[in-house]
This record gives C-alpha cells, structure tokens and sequence, in this order.
C-alpha cells in the first residue's frame, strides 16, 4: 500500500504560518491538504507573475471585472481546467463546475479530481470573487 503522506507530498502551508516565533519553525502540510493549498496557489497566482516560472498560475484575475453570468462560468471553467492541468501533475482532473452566489459577487467552483498516486477520488472548492459592473456602485 502507498503512504498517501509520503506520495503526495509535504510543503509549507499557504499562507505560511509559524509554528513556534522563537524557534522560527514553519507549519507544514501534507498530502491531500498540501494539494488543496497547491490548487488554490496556483488559482490566485496571475499567469506571468512570477519571472522564473511565467507558465505558473492561472488567467483568472483577467475574469474579475466581468459580469456575473453564464459567459463568466464557462470561462472560469476553461481557466481552472487550463491553470491545473498545466500546473498540478499530482491529480488528473475529472470535473469543473461552477455556482453562481450573486449576492456575494462570486462564483463557487467545485473541483473534481484524482490523485494519481493514489486513485483516491477528492473535491476542492475555490470561491472565485468579481468585481463586475452589476457590484460596482458609485455615490453622488
């Protein structure tokens, strides 16, 4: 049987948090929580961000100004689908969807993954915020 600890990984935990102050220890996380953190990293970093790794992350920050509708779901689709199978070789994707929560201008995304090392199903929810017009509004 495979340690699902030791095939999937131990990294720190994002944002990264101190055990001990004094001792400057990290807290660290590991195998199905360390690919939840991986998921989310990469779905908040803006594709080109990061100089030595310009590929790394995703295009949604492009998507946040858009309007809260069925054109934004798919497109926030193709964007997680596109940002994880480039970016996370740990898990083969098996679905992507999404909800719309308009009273919080966000749309709810629902991963449905494998873990290749272990064949074990898993769900991961990412909440993906906008600022499309229909949120923005002014005083005057």
């Amino acid at each position: 049987m495979i340690d699902e600890q030791r095939a999937l990984g131990r990294g720190w935990s994002f944002p990264p948090v101190f055990d001990n102050a004094c001792q400057h220890t990290l807290q660290m996380v590991q195998g199905v929580q360390n690919i939840g953190q991986a998921i989310d990293l990469i779905l908040q970093t803006p594709c080109g961000s990061r100089p030595l790794t310009p590929e790394f992350g995703s295009t949604l920050k492009n998507l946040m100004f858009r309007q809260l509708d069925e054109r934004l779901q798919a497109d926030v689709v193709r964007a997680v689908q596109m940002a994880l199978k480039i970016n996370e070789p740990r898990i083969a994707l098996q679905s992507v969807t999404t909800a719309l929560l308009p009273e919080r201008a966000t749309v709810l995304v629902n991963i449905e993954y494998l873990i290749h090392q272990t064949r074990l199903p898993q769900q991961h929810q990412y909440r993906f915020e906008v600022m499309g017009r229909q949120n923005l509004s002014t005083t005057g």
